[in-house]
């Protein structure tokens, strides 16, 4: 089995609050589109407004 890393990843509503989107693995999180606002957390670290291609590398 193939283990990957999960993130927590959260989008703005329409005040500007961040609110949970989902927990996902790494890879589902760098798959997100680009154009999308989201904060991607990571108990061993916070990435903000990283390209997609970059979340992956910083959570694995």
């Amino acid at each position: 089995m193939n283990q990957k890393t999960l993130v927590e990843v959260s989008v703005p509503d329409m005040n500007g609050t961040m609110i949970p989107y989902g927990i996902m693995n790494s890879e589902q999180a760098a798959e997100l589109p680009d154009d999308y606002e989201v904060l991607i957390a990571h108990p061993a670290v916070e990435l903000k407004a990283l390209p997609a291609e970059q979340v992956a590398e910083a959570v694995s």
